[in-house]
C-alpha cells in the first residue's frame, strides 16, 4: 500500500512524458504542381504526400491547416470554371476531402487580396475576397459540410495590391487580421466574426512597423512575422510583433544576413518556437536559390537555414505548420 502513491504518481509523470514525446509539428507545403508535400526544417528535403490536384491552378500564399482534422487547405484557381475553389487536402493521405466552389472574382491575378484562415473551434473556414471584380473585399465564413458562404464584414479595401496569406485568427477574442491595400496604404483590418465590427490598424514601414506575413502567436497572445526597416540607405529584414489590443508594435529582432522573401508566406511551429519562411541572403541575385529559414520566436535568431529551391518559381507556393 505504501507503494501505492509513488507508483500512481510516477505513471502519471510517464503518461506526461509521453503526452510530449508525441506531440509534434509537421511543415507541409504546395508544390507547383498544386501537390502537398512534407518539408524537412533542418535539410530542406521534401517529400510528396498524395498526387496533384490536377483541376487547380496555383494561388500564391492561400492556405491554412486544421490540425484537429489534419486537413491543409487551400484557395486554388479552377481551370474549368475559371473560380476560385476551396480544396481541404488529407495530410496524411493527400486525398481531396473538400472541394467547395467560392463566390469571389477574380482579377488578372490569381488570388490577388483573398484569403482563408481556419476557425479551430468548429473546423469552418474564414475567406475574404471580391464579391465583384470592382467591388469592396467581404469577410465571410464557409461551412465545410454545406459549402455555404456567409458574409460577415465589408471591408473599404477596392484597391488590393497585395498578395493573401497575410491572415491571422484570435479564437478567445474572435478576431479575425487581413493585411489588405487601401487607396493610400496597405494596413491591416481586424474584424470581429460574431458582430462585423471592423478596427483599421495603420502600418508604417519607414518606421518598421509593418508585418509581410502574419500569424498568431498564442503564447505572446500577438500576431508574429516578418517586417522590414530602412537602414543605411537600404532595406533591412526583422521579426516583428503586433499586440492585437493596442494595435503597437514591436521589433523582436533584426535579420541583416536574410532579405527577400517568396510570396509573402512563414508559418508558426509552436512547440519549438520557430518561425519558417521561405527567402535568400542579403546581396543575393534573382537568380540564387531559396532557403527554408527558421527564426526563433522569441529572439528573431536565425537557427536554421537549408537550402530549399533553385528558383523562386519551384518553391512552395504556400506553406503551413501541423501542430499536433
Amino acid at each position: 500500500p505504501r507503494l501505492r502513491v509513488p507508483m500512481l504518481a510516477a505513471l502519471a509523470t510517464l503518461a506526461l512524458a509521453a503526452a510530449l514525446a508525441s506531440s509534434q509539428a509537421e511543415l507541409l507545403g504546395i508544390t507547383e504542381q498544386v501537390a502537398l508535400e512534407s518539408i524537412s526544417p533542418s535539410s530542406g528535403a521534401t517529400k510528396p504526400i498524395g498526387g496533384p490536384v490536377s483541376y487547380e491552378l496555383q494561388a500564391q500564399g492561400l492556405s491554412t491547416v486544421d490540425s484537429a482534422t489534419g486537413t491543409y487547405f487551400l484557395l486554388g484557381f479552377n481551370s474549368s470554371s475559371t473560380r476560385a475553389n476551396l480544396v481541404g487536402i488529407n495530410i496524411a493521405s493527400g486525398m481531396v476531402t473538400t472541394d467547395i466552389a467560392m463566390p469571389f472574382a477574380e482579377s488578372a491575378f490569381v488570388g490577388v487580396g483573398q484569403s482563408i484562415d481556419v476557425d479551430p473551434t468548429d473546423g469552418n473556414i474564414f475567406a475574404g475576397g471580391r464579391m465583384e471584380t470592382h467591388g469592396p473585399h467581404v469577410i465571410g465564413k464557409i461551412d465545410i459540410k454545406s459549402g455555404k458562404f456567409t458574409p460577415i464584414a465589408s471591408l473599404n479595401a477596392t484597391f488590393l495590391p497585395v498578395l493573401g496569406a497575410a491572415t491571422a485568427f484570435i479564437p478567445n477574442t474572435r478576431q479575425l487580421f487581413v493585411q489588405l491595400g487601401t487607396a493610400s496604404a496597405i494596413d491591416i483590418f481586424g474584424v470581429n466574426v460574431e458582430t462585423g465590427k471592423i478596427t483599421k490598424i495603420p502600418q508604417d514601414p519607414e518606421e518598421g512597423r509593418v508585418l509581410t506575413t502574419m500569424a498568431l502567436d498564442a503564447k505572446t497572445r500577438s500576431l508574429i512575422g516578418l517586417g522590414v526597416k530602412p537602414s543605411n540607405g537600404t532595406l533591412e529584414r526583422t521579426l516583428v510583433r503586433l499586440d492585437p489590443v493596442s494595435h503597437s508594435y514591436t521589433t523582436v529582432g533584426d535579420i541583416p544576413a536574410w532579405l527577400v522573401e517568396s510570396g509573402g508566406e512563414s508559418a508558426l511551429d509552436t512547440f519549438s518556437r520557430t518561425l519558417y519562411w521561405i527567402g535568400q541572403p542579403t546581396g543575393a541575385k534573382p537568380t540564387d536559390p531559396f532557403h527554408l529559414v527558421g527564426l526563433n520566436a522569441d529572439t528573431g535568431a536565425v537557427v536554421s537555414s537549408p537550402l530549399l529551391c533553385a528558383t523562386d518559381a519551384a518553391c512552395p507556393w504556400s506553406i503551413g505548420v501541423s501542430n499536433e
